[in-house]
């Protein structure tokens, strides 16, 4: 913070104790890394301003207007605006919304007279804090823009790389072309040849089937759902919790199934495993929200040893039923129609 790195001034002999109590009580349990020096030049600053008359009311005014200008400054210098940028430019470095972005963190910034920044009385430097705030406001800037939109456990699975080119073909909307560039240019994945990002983004788009109404570009004005059989179905409608969508959805997240023939004889099978609604949310908290299966227990009052093995005999029995049609797993996981 500029202003804290000069030199403390003198506090004439005539401060009011008032104005001392004041404020070393507003930061007894504030500003772990600099207290002494924000006390001395918040003392100084409001001996200046306060009235002959004063009361506690008029020093707590004006040092809240202290802290203010205080963030103001530390917020507007050259170097700060300047690490507000990079940090834009590194989550959106393409598509021209870089700019858009580091207006947006500064407009929240500076809500509430720099709310975000007063309330902070956390152990780590402002500037670490800094870092932390920016990056989450990137984040939810990211979220209004292109929906929120939550990465498949099985594209987590197989790594940063694909987890990185599902959010960009998703949740940032980048076209192919430039998929291929911004992964091909990574330093930290070595090896990404266009031929090899292009079979990635292939996979990743056999597995999300709300491919089919949404592509990349396009625009929206609900969150983005890459499971809309689910996500958009309303509380009310009856299929909403009905295994017929729902474990379709399960598989599809998990193993990257195609599952296209919805009124099949498959799909009546699958139905008629009659699963329990407490099935069925395991399976969607588990499978769909990616939450721990031992969290999910928790929720749920079930005994965390033996939630596991109620998972695994509900995938038994879904996996018996595909193999019955002859659908089974490839060396890579993922659901395929068998030759035999």
């Amino acid at each position: 913070m500029k202003v804290l790195n000069s030199e403390p001034a003198h506090v004439a002999n005539a401060t009011s104790p008032l104005i001392t109590e004041t404020v070393i009580e507003y930061t007894r349990d504030r500003f772990p890394h600099c207290r002494k020096v924000f006390q001395r030049q918040a003392v100084r600053q409001i001996s200046r301003e306060f009235p002959a008359n004063g009361t506690r009311r008029d020093a707590e005014i004006l040092l809240d207007n202290f802290h203010v200008e205080l963030c103001r400054d530390f917020i507007f210098t050259e170097q700060t605006t300047r690490h507000i940028s990079r940090l834009a430019e590194r989550r959106f470095p393409f598509g021209g919304v870089e700019l858009d972005a580091e207006n947006y963190v500064l407009d929240k910034l500076t809500e509430n007279r720099f709310g975000r920044l007063r309330k902070y009385n956390g152990p780590a430097s402002k500037q670490a804090y800094l870092r932390t705030v920016v990056s989450n406001l990137l984040e939810s800037f990211s979220r209004g823009r292109y929906g929120y939109l939550q990465t498949p456990g099985w594209i987590k699975a197989m790594g940063t790389s694909w987890t990185r080119i599902f959010q960009l073909l998703f949740v940032e909307q980048t076209s192919v072309e430039m998929i291929i560039r911004i992964m091909t240019e990574r330093k930290d994945a070595p090896g990404h040849t266009p031929e090899k990002i292009r079979k990635i983004i292939t996979d990743i788009r056999k597995g999300v089937r709300a491919y089919k109404e949404l592509k990349p570009g396009e625009s929206h004005d609900r969150p983005v759902s890459y499971n809309d059989d689910w996500v958009g179905a309303e509380p009310d409608d009856p299929t909403a919790h009905s295994a017929e969508h729902l474990v379709s959805d399960i598989l599809n997240f998990v193993a990257n199934i195609p599952m296209t023939d919805s009124g099949s004889q498959l799909t009546r099978d699958l139905r008629d495993l009659n699963l329990s609604d407490d099935d069925l949310l395991i399976l969607r908290l588990v499978y769909l929200n990616n939450e721990k299966a031992t969290v999910v227990a928790g929720k749920l009052g079930i005994e965390k040893n033996n939630i596991y093995r109620r998972i695994s005999k509900l995938l038994d029995r879904i996996f018996s039923v595909l193999d019955t049609h002859g659908i089974g797993l490839d060396e890579k996981g993922l659901l395929v129609l068998r030759d035999d």
